[in-house]
Order: structure tokens, then C-alpha cells, then sequence
């Protein structure tokens, strides 16, 4: 089976570390795979990461229309049985050029909870016609496919995350990891790993930061993560909103990093406060390697969390509430080593990457001519 897999670029997101993984993967299961995108990041995800599977660079820059076309050789002359894109954009092009080529199998990757705009909207809907069917990462996203672009619950094939499991370990002791991040040893610690942007919601962080810090005062909070270029101000708005709130001393900006495994290690509580998600890779990180998470209840959170086994889900926008689960987590170290370790069992059993190759091989076949119509459809149980 030849399968293109097609992205906008390899920077650094959640979106793209899936594209490598899956790329990986299902190369390793025998699939002829291309990682194919667009554009080429200053900073971006090594290509590497998806051997045994090839990257592609097929260049966009602002002549899309050339794109497009030149897309629709290149999979009409490599003869792909699949082609599968990644996030909204590269839905439109990977799906519509797939159709002019004459791929069999074109399938739509979603994984955002919100509403396409304007004439992304229109192209998205134009791409419902032509695709053999859709995969979101979640059931949460599902849901916003149906509603806002009127997709047919029968060609949704909710495929999670896939991680690798047992999760790469830090070679780190908790004291020798905080001593590199310039924390205080005996200082409860809460992290939040996520992008700068509006959906993540990191004035909850710090908001919440000052309600735990009213029963725990030497408690310090890490903010892992950049704005990828789409809000250049949003540090400075949090870090004067910080010192509004009084914890601008116990809050560390650490911006994008590459060594995650050891900042967790230096963690106690690992957060998520986002108004929506696809699904989170932070959230599933942070459980592998046994965190006592806590999320917000955005829509799909509980297909990641089980509130009291694995981790915490307080509502939306409170930060009061998240505060209050924090703060029990970070006192009461028996209960947040009983859901650490069962968040780890949970991202082993549920969320390892032979579960999404199962997935992804199960709904390529599926669609395939001659495949059985009738097969079960794989979701995430």
C-alpha cells in the first residue's frame, strides 16, 4: 500500500509530531509512505523523524494555484493508493489534488474544534464531496465536523493520538532537574506544556497560579512553550498580568523547548487550561511518564481523562476550581502517585503507536477498492 501523507510544514506542533509518527509507523509496518509538505520552517521537526518513511518537500511559497498543480502530478506519477492530510489547510490541497489524480483513497485529517471561517469553510465543504472519508483525533472534534460542515457520522473515523510508550525517560533526578531550571528543591511545581495561542487559555494559568499560591507559597509554575510566530505579544500581556496577580516571581516562561522529558521530571502536577482541543499531546506526554494531570472540560477531555482515576477535569474558565484540585494534588502525594501511575497504564493501553497503526492500516484497507465496506470501524476505546 502507498500511502502519502500530506502537511503544510514539520514545525513544531502537535499536528506535525503526529504526521512524523504515523509516517514512521506505518512505514515500519511494511506501508510505502511520503511525508509530503509545503513549506520548510527555520525551525522545524528533522525529517529523519518519520524513517523509514520519506520526507517531501513540495514548495507552496505564495503561487498556490502552481501548487496545487504541481501536487496533482506528483501524486498522479507516484501511483498512491492513500493520501491522507493533516489539519485544515492541508485537507483542501491534499484531498482536492488527490481527487484530480485519481487516488482511490482521500481522507481528511480534522483536528480542530472550531468553526473554519469564510472560504476555508466553503473549500472544507467542497472536500466533504470528494473525500472517501474523515479522521479526527477525537470524538470532541467529530462532533464539530457534523455540525459545522454537515459530514455523515458514517464517514468519521475517530483515530486519538498515538505515543510512543514506554515514554523516553529523563536521565534526571527530580532534585538534579530542578537545579537546572533554577527552582527551588523543596518548591511544589506546575507545569503547563502548550503553545501561546488564545485557545490555550494561559490567563486561566495565571490565574490559577494565584489561587494555589494563597494555601501553598512556595508553590512555582512553569510555562512551557512560544507563540509560533501568532501572537509576538502574548508573553508580554501574561507576564503583566502575572504581576498584577502577584506571582510574576513564581512564574517561569521557559519558551519552546526540546528537552521535555527533563522538565517534567521536575514536575509535580502537569495542567492544561484550554477552551478547545483536538487532543492534547502535552496531556498524553505528561501521562506517560506519570504526572497527576488536570484539564479543562473541553469538549473530548474525557476521552483522554477519567475524573478521579488518571487525572482531574475542572470547568472551563475557573480558575478557582483548578486551583482547589492543584493544590489537593500537590499536598497529598499518595493521591497523586495513585493517578500518576494509573495515567501511565492509561496512555500504555490505550494510546501507544501499534494502537494507531492498527487504526490507521484498519481505515486505509477499508476504503480501498475491494476492501470490505462492511469491516468494523476502528475507534478508540
Amino acid at each position: 500500500m502507498k500511502v502519502a501523507l500530506v502537511i503544510d510544514s514539520l514545525a513544531k506542533g502537535g499536528a506535525e509530531r503526529q504526521a512524523l509518527l504515523s509516517a514512521r509507523v506505518l512505514a515500519a509496518r511494511g506501508c510505502d509512505v511520503e511525508l509530503i509538505r509545503y513549506f520548510k520552517e527555520a525551525d522545524e521537526y528533522e525529517e529523519g523523524g518519520c524513517a523509514p518513511a520519506r520526507a517531501v518537500l513540495i514548495e507552496k511559497r505564495n503561487r498556490p494555484l502552481r501548487f496545487f498543480v504541481r501536487l496533482v502530478r506528483y501524486l498522479r506519477r507516484g501511483k498512491f493508493d492513500v493520501v491522507h492530510a493533516f489539519k485544515e489547510t492541508p485537507c483542501i490541497y491534499g484531498c482536492l489534488a488527490a481527487a484530480v489524480a485519481g487516488v482511490p483513497v482521500r481522507l481528511a485529517g480534522y483536528r480542530a474544534q472550531v468553526s473554519p471561517p469564510g472560504m476555508a469553510r466553503r473549500m472544507l465543504q467542497l472536500v466533504n464531496r470528494t473525500a472517501s472519508a474523515w479522521i479526527p483525533n477525537s470524538q470532541g472534534v467529530a462532533e464539530t465536523l457534523v455540525e459545522y460542515l454537515g459530514v455523515d457520522r458514517g464517514r468519521l473515523h475517530v483515530i486519538h493520538n498515538g505515543i510512543d510508550v514506554p515514554a523516553p525517560a529523563s536521565r534526571l533526578d527530580r532534585g538534579e532537574a530542578r537545579r537546572r531550571l533554577e527552582l527551588p528543591e523543596d518548591a511544589p511545581t506546575v507545569a503547563m506544556v502548550a503553545a501561546l495561542r488564545p485557545e490555550k487559555n494561559h490567563g486561566m494559568f495565571v490565574r490559577m497560579a494565584d489561587e494555589v499560591r494563597h494555601s501553598i507559597p512556595n508553590a512555582q509554575f512553569l510555562i512551557v512553550g512560544d507563540t509560533g510566530r501568532s501572537d509576538d505579544d502574548a508573553h508580554a500581556r501574561l507576564r503583566a498580568m502575572a504581576e498584577v496577580c502577584g506571582v510574576a516571581n513564581r512564574i517561569h516562561f521557559l519558551g519552546q523547548r526540546s528537552d521535555i522529558p527533563d522538565v517534567l521530571a521536575a514536575v509535580d502536577v502537569s495542567v492544561l487550561t484550554s477552551d478547545h482541543e483536538g487532543l492534547s499531546n502535552a496531556l498524553l506526554e505528561s501521562m506517560a511518564v506519570g504526572k497527576a494531570v488536570v484539564t479543562t472540560d473541553y469538549r473530548g477531555a474525557d476521552e483522554v481523562v477519567t475524573h478521579g482515576v488518571d487525572g482531574f477535569i475542572t470547568p472551563r474558565g475557573d480558575a478557582r476550581a483548578m486551583g482547589k484540585c492543584v493544590s489537593q494534588l500537590l499536598t497529598d502525594v499518595e493521591l497523586r502517585t495513585r493517578v500518576g501511575e494509573q495515567a501511565r497504564r492509561t496512555v500504555t493501553e490505550r494510546f501507544s503507536v501499534d494502537a494507531l497503526a492498527d487504526r490507521l492500516i484498519a481505515v486505509y484497507q477499508q476504503y480501498l477498492p475491494g476492501g470490505e465496506a462492511h469491516m468494523q470501524r476502528p475507534q478508540d476505546g
